[in-house]
């Protein structure tokens, strides 16, 4: 069994850099820096390091291609690798690590799988406040391309979190249907 211990300084106890923050897992970390190292410009990479998180953010979702070597379906990769370079780092201190920077790409190219041609995937959510039992719901349609097709959010009111997840997947279907998809 493993044992965890709550740590009382900001210090890295993974790398030893001297702050542990959001900045240092996504971008400043070892296997971050492997990542971006891959897939962004070597001429760009100094550019594309300096930008303070919000901009940095921005940045690559709105412009892909001023930094990626490969910018197609790039908005959606980045969004993968920046959750799986957390994942990394929660593996790295509470499991077993992602030893390199191609294991998080890869492992963010394979989330999101597109269906066939003519066909959309849904995703859904439901989630429910433990104080008052206030619950809600959402959820995004791609087309196969991966390109946006709808999106929602619901409140719902009161209910069991099993409820809110059941009344995510209902209103998504029920938007598809009424979109024409069968």
């Amino acid at each position: 069994m493993n044992e965890f211990v709550v740590a009382t300084d900001r210090n890295c106890h993974v790398c030893g850099a001297s702050v542990e923050d959001l900045n240092h897992i996504i971008r400043l970390f070892p296997p971050a820096s492997l990542v971006w190292r891959e897939l962004i410009k070597v001429d760009r990479l100094s550019d594309f390091l300096s930008p303070n998180l919000v901009d940095w953010v921005s940045n690559n979702l709105t412009a892909p291609s001023r930094f990626a070597i490969d910018h197609d379906d790039y908005e959606l990769l980045f969004g993968t690798i920046l959750w799986n370079l957390w994942l990394a780092q929660n593996f790295k201190v509470f499991e077993t690590p992602m030893d390199n920077g191609s294991s998080v790409i890869d492992r963010s190219k394979h989330l999101w799988s597109p269906q066939p041609a003519h066909w959309i995937k849904i995703n859904t959510d439901g989630a429910r406040r433990e104080s008052d039992g206030s619950a809600s719901c959402g959820g995004v349609a791609r087309y196969s391309s991966g390109s946006w097709k709808f999106g929602f959010s619901i409140f719902i009111g009161a209910c069991s979190v099993f409820n809110a997840e059941l009344w995510g997947a209902a209103v998504g279907l029920d938007l598809a249907w009424n979109a024409g998809f069968r």
